[in-house]
């Protein structure tokens, strides 16, 4: 029975602990890379983006969020 209960506590500890850092992960990014830029909405701010041909760039919208207009120059 004790081995049970010591089975049981170890893969509760592994369990949570996956959960509490996986948690923090996707709640706080954080990179060392400073070419990666994270900002934090604010509805009343216009967000310039400066891309360039060759490289890939991700931009992750809320939801309920669209994209009304794309206008590329070169």
């Amino acid at each position: 029975m004790m081995i049970i209960v010591r089975i049981f506590l170890i893969l509760n500890l592994l369990f949570s602990s996956v959960v509490y850092s996986s948690y923090f992960e996707e709640e706080f990014p954080t990179t060392a890379d400073d070419r990666i830029k994270t900002y934090i909405y604010n509805p009343s701010e216009v967000y310039l983006l400066v891309l360039h041909a060759g490289f890939q760039s991700s931009i992750e919208f809320a939801k309920n969020e669209e994209i009304r207009s794309i206008f590329l120059w070169r």
